[in-house]
């Protein structure tokens, strides 16, 4: 079987070590492709706006760039994907601070601030979303990589079994074939997923 074309995914200890070099303009562009759209779905799902998750994405990247010429990376301390959680969260409590303040400001009660405990349920909540987003987005890498290995209609039915959560019956019908095809297709692509996302797990987290 034919490897999924990694051209597009370096290693996460080769990207890294290419990110300490700012002028690597294809590692960074690998690094926003990879994790530029997680970032901003985290964003979304806390409440901000598109603009506004834009521009955390934004400084969230500026952020890792300032940091990568000395970013020592040692996955016995924790994972890539958790250091880059707190930076991420911690952009998304500085933004939301800031348009705390500004409110505030506009309505002349300069003493509104969250308390230590609303901080904590926020900081909680940004994890809990980043984990399901995290989910998410090494499912959508899977199925972009397999679908060179995959005919399409096994990935439209994997995407509508798994994905839109239709029954057998359901998807048969709309697609005028047998509930056995989809099955077997179904069964064929979630073997294929699932190798897939334990590989980019070991070479993204």
């Amino acid at each position: 079987m034919t490897p999924p074309d990694d051209s597009f995914l370096p290693t996460r200890s080769s990207l890294l070590s290419r990110l300490r070099h700012a002028s690597d303009n294809a590692a960074w562009q690998a690094f926003s492709d990879n994790y530029g759209r997680l970032i901003y779905q985290v964003c979304l799902r806390t409440g901000l706006q598109r603009q506004e998750a834009e521009e955390v994405v934004q400084e969230t990247m500026i952020a890792v760039a300032r940091q990568m010429p000395r970013f020592d990376y040692d996955r016995g301390r924790g994972s890539f994907k958790g250091w880059l959680a707190v930076v991420t969260r911690n952009h998304i409590a500085d933004f939301l601070e800031r348009k705390t303040r500004e409110a505030a400001r506009r309505v002349d009660l300069p003493g509104l601030k969250g308390d230590a405990f609303a901080a904590r349920q926020g900081a909680t909540l940004v994890d809990e979303i980043w984990e399901s987003e995290w989910r998410q987005h090494l499912l959508d890498l899977a199925l972009r990589n397999l679908r060179k290995q995959l005919p399409a209609r096994s990935v439209q039915i994997f995407h509508m079994s798994v994905v839109d959560g239709w029954e057998a019956e359901k998807i048969a019908g709309a697609l005028q074939i047998s509930r056995a095809q989809v099955y077997l297709a179904r069964h064929r692509a979630s073997r294929l997923v699932k190798r897939e996302i334990e590989r980019l797990q070991n070479e993204l987290d």
